[in-house]
């Protein structure tokens, strides 16, 4: 992935500067490569909101599952045309809830109060709330884990996912 304005990188700044008031161990890892040198833009905005203990960017990695085993909470912040959002469906196959914005193909991918938690691009206190909501609630954060484990294995898995294809161009 890419770090560009649409990913929603500063809006997810804006909802740690919120989140970490509240919980002061959070983290949130970045992952993905930097574009037109967008990063130096974001590391400012970073200083700016005083997040630079809370913010870390990884650079890209091609290892998203061993990334995904550290962390409690997917959060996809897109605020554009984002089509499908495979990383949604990377981390429900691991258990994790999503926190993600209501954009594009997020909402075919993520079912809102059962898998994760959708929330309008603009709106910067719901996100944190959810967010917040999903670290200190073990219990909701797993019940939303395995409903989207469980929507995974029931709608994208590959076996799954390439027979509605093939019966989908078959059917016209």
């Amino acid at each position: 992935n890419f770090f560009e304005k649409r990913k929603g990188h500063e809006f997810i700044f804006n909802v740690m500067a919120k989140v970490c008031k509240l919980i002061p161990n959070v983290k949130l890892l970045l992952a993905g490569a930097d574009v037109e040198d967008y990063a130096s833009t974001l590391n400012k905005k970073i200083i700016d909101l005083g997040l630079k203990e809370y913010v870390h960017f990884l650079g890209f990695r091609n290892n998203i599952p061993e990334l995904l085993r550290q962390v409690d909470v997917l959060a996809v912040p897109s605020q554009a045309y984002e089509s499908f959002g495979l990383i949604n469906v990377e981390a429900m196959a691991m258990k994790i809830p999503v926190v993600a914005t209501n954009v594009g193909g997020i909402p075919e991918v993520v079912e809102d109060g059962i898998t994760g938690y959708l929330c309008e691009p603009s709106n910067i206190n719901i996100y944190a709330e959810k967010l917040v909501e999903l670290l200190i609630n073990n219990e909701k954060r797993i019940s939303l884990g395995e409903a989207g484990y469980t929507r995974f294995n029931a709608m994208f898995r590959s076996k799954i996912m390439s027979e509605n294809y093939f019966n989908l161009i078959n059917s016209t």
